[in-house]
């Protein structure tokens, strides 16, 4: 039975290799012709390959073919320093008059706005520290005792010989695997 399934597998690799060789065959006997297109405007040079030299002449040439436009200064100096100026020099009547002059689309909302102009100038704002807003020297510092507190419970528990089960776990703590 083993000597058949050899006998099968030689003969197909057989076919198989003839089958390739003659296909190889039948290309060459009948030889393509190869279309070639031609473009509409020749070149100097089709076939020529390009040095890099040329290359990087043609990138530096274009580039500096377009010229960046020059920006052009927006505004004058004296504007600009006199706008400064005003806005530093505001008095108090400019504050005071701000929402004066807007436009309301009806007179409830004028006068909605209006009250809660008032109700806000008559409170008095209250500045209290949060506890959210802790000063971060404080909270570093917090940080190192708690750190330092750790490391003398651990050296302290290191010292002792009889507590082997604790050194045990230590060791298994501070020398990870990941």
């Amino acid at each position: 039975m083993d000597d058949a399934r050899i006998w099968i597998y030689i003969v197909a690799g057989a076919i198989y290799l003839i089958s390739r060789a003659l296909k190889k065959k039948k290309p060459d006997a009948v030889p393509r012709k190869p279309t070639v297109s031609r473009p509409s405007a020749p070149s100097s040079s089709p076939n020529k390959p390009v040095s890099f030299e040329e290359l990087l002449r043609e990138f530096t040439e274009g580039k500096a073919a377009d010229p960046e436009p020059t920006p052009e200064p927006v505004e004058i100096r004296r504007a600009v320093e006199e706008r400064k100026w005003q806005q530093e020099n505001k008095t108090i009547e400019d504050f005071s008059n701000e929402g004066r002059n807007r436009t309301f689309a009806d007179d409830e909302s004028r006068r909605v706005y209006e009250e809660s102009i008032k109700n806000a100038e008559g409170a008095e704002i209250n500045f209290e520290r949060d506890e959210h807003f802790r000063i971060k020297l404080k909270d570093r510092k917090e940080e190192e005792s708690d750190r330092s507190g750790f490391a003398t419970e651990i050296s302290e528990m290191l010292r002792n010989p009889e507590d082997a089960r604790k050194a045990v776990i230590l060791g298994e703590i501070l020398n990870r695997k990941y």
